[in-house]
């Protein structure tokens, strides 16, 4: 995470040392964290190196780029599924028969590209079918009928737009992957606590603190939201969560949406 500051002491400050007028002027850190920042350099007192025990006056100016590395505190989320057991895969699977060069080579010969082109012109989902349950299939190859067995055929399998497709213990396990509406808006609200988490985090506060969150969207992220407030609350530990654009913010990138976000404590 990375924020700029640039700061001007007011008289309210004036005479103070640097990190006092700094835990008043950047309050959602800690008096610690800012005099490290101080330390380090990375906040500077009139474009220049400070200690964070030096009086600062009014008109003074801080500058400096605050950078932290904020661990993904993201945990894996119990998600209802519906579970159907279907005979008919078409539906979810594209099947493509092609030879088993290997094996038919020594046996069809020349006729092998014949094979080939009898083999596409096959219905695939019930040749499939037949092939697992360990029966044949009849290729006509113009002056014979091939009987073909899956020790024939190289069946190739792939997962139709809007689904994917593993296979365990000789069980091929479809997962629908079509996003609707809800979907979309609880991810939403999933990644927007999972940043306010890790915002939390990075401010130090306590893991009991309360907090006020205000933020601005695109419409439909703010939609989901206010379609979830109450469990983003409770996740967060808000008192508060309101849509607005007035004052400063942290902007990120939620899930495509462009989204900015300001976390204090209550």
């Amino acid at each position: 995470m990375q924020r700029d500051i640039n700061l001007t002491i007011t008289e309210k400050e004036n005479g103070k040392r640097l990190d006092q007028a700094l835990a008043t002027l950047l309050s959602d850190w800690s008096r610690s964290r800012l005099q490290q920042w101080i330390k380090s350099g990375q906040l500077q007192l009139n474009a220049t190196a400070a200690s964070p025990k030096q009086k600062v006056f009014t008109g003074d100016h801080i500058t400096g780029t605050l950078v932290e590395q904020v661990e993904n505190d993201d945990q894996p989320q119990a998600i209802p599924l519906e579970v159907v057991f279907e005979d008919n895969l078409s539906e979810y699977m594209n099947f493509e028969l092609k030879p088993n060069f290997k094996v038919l080579g020594r046996i069809l010969g020349k006729k092998m590209g014949a094979f080939g082109k009898a083999l596409s012109a096959l219905d695939a989902s019930s040749s499939v079918a037949t092939l697992q349950s360990g029966g044949s299939v009849a290729v006509d190859l113009g002056d014979e009928v091939f009987e073909a067995t899956s020790e024939h055929v190289d069946v190739r399998i792939s997962a139709k737009e809007g689904f994917t497709v593993e296979m365990a213990n000789n069980r091929f396990v479809i997962l629908d992957t079509t996003l609707d509406e809800a979907l979309i808006a609880e991810g939403y609200a999933r990644e927007f606590v999972s940043r306010i988490q890790q915002m939390r985090k990075a401010n130090d506060f306590d893991v009991a603190d309360k907090i006020e969150v205000a933020f601005n969207s695109t419409s439909a992220f703010e939609a989901a939201v206010a379609s979830f407030e109450d469990y983003i609350k409770a996740e967060v530990l808000a008192n508060t969560l309101v849509t607005t654009t007035e004052g400063e913010f942290e902007t990120f990138t939620l899930n495509e949406q462009k989204t900015s976000i300001r976390v204090v404590k209550a």
